[in-house]
């Protein structure tokens, strides 16, 4: 009962943070302009996305008490420094090279932090060794899953889309494995994401923008 109160109530505030968003957006010009990956036609407001980034953050630094305090704590900072400069790029337009040096300084942190991929197992041949070479494979994966994900924002529906659909897989996967914080930061994000839906469900009326699809 308390997850379904928490839930609802995370979805009516994102609801409402991407609407007072959009308003921002829609008087600072900070728009979406239309592109061969768009199923847009018209420039639409972006940054939506920072209202799932608030909610996520707001409910991972509850959780992170009854945790494992360091390790949220540096998940939640680095995911704060990745929804700030997407925040940044959506107002104006960074520059390719500066947006991957921070995420690769935000990967190498998080790797330092919170390990990395030291072995794969790959089927019929059991399971490989990745000894140092882990470690940069760690950061390409990260790198290269923050700008995959956001390539899914121009169209409607998708990104906000994935992202509620694989929260709640994450929720499932943390409750069967007693992961505390992941369930409740899913939660917020599956939740977070439903509350953005509501406005970018086709016709979008806005988008994450690189705040938000970065982040998640």
């Amino acid at each position: 009962m308390t997850s379904i109160l928490i839930f609802a109530l995370l979805t009516i505030l994102s609801a409402l943070g991407v609407w007072i968003i959009r308003q921002y957006a829609e008087r600072r010009r900070i728009m979406d302009h239309p592109n061969e990956r768009s199923s847009h036609s018209a420039p639409t407001p972006r940054g939506g996305g920072l209202a799932i980034v608030i909610v996520v953050l707001a409910a991972g630094c509850v959780a992170a008490f009854n945790s494992n305090l360091i390790h949220s704590l540096i998940y939640l900072i680095c995911g704060a420094v990745i929804a700030y400069l997407g925040w940044r790029d959506d107002v104006h337009s960074l520059s390719p090279r500066v947006r991957f040096a921070v995420q690769g300084l935000v990967a190498l942190a998080s790797v330092l932090g919170m390990g990395y991929f030291k072995s794969v197992t790959i089927p019929l041949f059991g399971q490989l060794p990745l000894g140092a070479v882990g470690f940069i494979i760690t950061i390409l994966w990260i790198i290269g899953l923050t700008n995959a994900y956001n390539f899914m924002d121009g169209i409607d529906g998708i990104a906000g889309g994935v992202a509620l659909a694989a929260a709640l897989g994450w929720m499932f996967l943390a409750t069967n494995a007693n992961q505390h914080f992941v369930y409740w930061v899913a939660l917020a994000v599956s939740a977070g994401s439903l509350g953005f839906l509501f406005h970018n469900w086709s016709p979008a009326k806005i988008f994450m923008g690189d705040a938000g699809s970065t982040f998640l």
